[in-house]
């Protein structure tokens, strides 16, 4: 195991689940809780930035040349725990067991799946206002903490199953899956850990809360942009809309009732155009050859980003809302195979 000593982590804006845990391994390792000292909002980070934060005790998680898919790896938590443990074959059973979920969870979106999934409400409450990040981030360490805790305990006490805990129960998950991450899985463990009703409630309620109001914000998403002025055309037999908001749920519901959106936050004047995984390699080009770095490209889920909830520090686009239409449609994003369209979908029906 190393023996390097950090201070915090700087991990990417809006962190998914998997640097959590990447924090949770590190934290376990140098027996020291590490605070966030920066989440860093752009897609580009420098190698003089990761030198600058590992002189200063920074452990720099999945950013720059330390991101995991560079390395060949299948998680940002693998890549922590190779730091930290000189042979990933003699780790603890439960932190095996952690990365392959993790793995499994980049690779499918399984945790996804679960009853009031951790893993997605951590996602979503990033994008609503009054959550603080630093919060959201530090109580999905807590949640794994206390998995790991709880899988490594030699407790053979029963979990709790009746009065207010059943009730919650029947809420979050009344099959009783208790599905790695979720709400039912932490309040088992909390008991089997020992933790009183009292605390298990307020811990529970976060994220119970959390998961409800993003559930609400999500709808209220699909109203508003079915209701809303938008434009919208075809190009390659591929149905588009164009809009300008700075609601992050109505750009989420955007995108799955089209096969292109182009959006520009009407408050930051950032830009995205997203697909379903088409080829946008001939518009991004063009992008880039009209603004440079300004644009990134995530060619393998065919979006194109000019900021965003994961990259508020991109400096936003000159160019128009009318002007990206137009650029859709002179470098129109193709389909990959066996890629059907929504047009295609809507003319056999």
């Amino acid at each position: 195991m190393s023996e390097g000593v950090y201070r915090g982590v700087a991990v990417p804006e809006c962190p998914p689940i998997d640097k959590a845990v990447a924090r949770v391994l590190a934290e376990r390792a140098l027996g020291a809780s590490l605070p966030v000292i920066q989440f860093w909002n752009h897609p580009i980070c420098s190698r003089e930035q990761l030198t600058a934060w590992e002189t200063d005790d920074v452990l720099a998680i999945d950013l720059g040349a330390e991101k995991y898919h560079s390395a060949g790896k299948q998680s940002a938590a693998e890549m922590v725990a190779e730091l930290f443990y000189t042979n990933l074959s003699d780790l603890p059973p439960a932190v095996s067991r952690l990365l392959e979920i993790v793995a499994k969870n980049n690779q499918t979106g399984y945790l996804k799946g679960f009853p009031y999934s951790m893993a997605w409400t951590m996602r979503e409450l990033y994008k609503l206002p009054g959550y603080d990040h630093h919060e959201v981030f530090d109580r999905a360490g807590e949640v794994i903490h206390t998995w790991l805790e709880a899988q490594e305990s030699t407790s053979d006490t029963a979990y709790c199953d009746e009065g207010h805990i059943a009730e919650i129960f029947n809420k979050v998950d009344r099959h009783r899956q208790f599905g790695p991450f979720s709400v039912s899985r932490y309040i088992r463990d909390l008991w089997q850990l020992g933790n009183d009703i009292d605390e298990i409630t307020e811990e529970a309620g976060f994220w119970v809360d959390g998961h409800d109001r993003a559930k609400a914000a999500i709808e209220d998403g699909k109203r508003e942009f079915a209701t809303m002025a938008k434009t919208s055309f075809v190009v390659n037999d591929l149905i588009c809309t164009a809009l300008e908001t700075d609601n992050p749920f109505v750009i989420k519901a955007g995108s799955y009732a089209c096969d292109i959106l182009v959006a520009k936050n009407s408050r930051t004047g950032q830009a995205v155009i997203m697909t379903k995984k088409a080829n946008t390699a001939p518009l991004a080009r063009e992008l880039r050859t009209r603004e440079g770095e300004l644009w990134y490209h995530q060619a393998s889920q065919g979006i194109v980003l000019n900021g965003g909830f994961m990259y508020s520090g991109l400096t936003p686009t000159a160019l128009s809302l009318e002007t990206l239409v137009e650029l859709v449609q002179q470098f129109p994003p193709v389909k990959q195979p066996h890629q059907q369209s929504r047009h295609t979908l809507r003319m056999e029906q």
